[in-house]
């Protein structure tokens, strides 16, 4: 038995090798070169595949709203025509419910509400009083630091907030795919 508790099957076990990929090494400029020349062509590739790809998205997104669009439309139509038909009837159809329940759905008028803002009044007036009667629970802000504008800021200023600039020497590769094109 194995640990745990649970059975463990008989025979053999079987050891899927793997070959180990080789380790390229760059011992001079020229190989280098060669490197570079390499990373450009697969990322002229990489580019061509993911153009290919996009093209494919953007084609299928056609068709699909090609299709797509005269059913929304259609579906518009008929939603627009039984709520006119409801509208209508509803002192027939709705005396004792708020459903009516047909062979192929329901349909019927339920209770909601909205908050809005009274007359005369825009959403700006409403947070302007909610921040001066101190009712900040009715509002809702997302912040978040702003990185690029700290690393405009001096270092004294940066330290007056609790930050500090660190500098890194970034290794990065700029390949030449014009060249590779020649």
């Amino acid at each position: 038995m194995a640990p745990g508790g649970r059975h463990q099957a008989e025979g053999p076990t079987i050891v899927t090798r793997v070959k180990p990929k080789d380790v390229v090494v760059v011992t001079s400029l020229d190989e280098a070169d060669t490197v570079l020349r390499n990373l450009a062509d697969i990322k002229r590739k990489l580019d061509a595949n993911t153009a290919k790809l996009n093209s494919a998205v953007e084609a299928a997104k056609a068709r699909a709203a090609k299709i797509a669009s005269p059913l929304e439309e259609r579906q518009k139509e008929l939603q627009s025509a039984l709520h006119a038909f409801a509208k209508t009837n509803k002192p027939d159809l709705f005396k004792s419910k708020k459903t009516l329940k047909r062979n192929f759905g329901r349909f019927g008028f339920r209770a909601s509400t909205t908050i809005d803002p009274k007359s005369k009044s825009t959403w700006a007036d409403v947070q302007k009083a909610l921040e001066q009667n101190g009712q900040e629970a009715a509002l809702s802000r997302m912040v978040t630091v702003d990185k690029k504008e700290l690393g405009k800021w001096t270092d004294e200023k940066l330290k007056l907030v609790g930050c500090r600039r660190v500098t890194n020497d970034t290794f990065w590769i700029e390949t030449n795919a014009e060249e590779l094109a020649k």
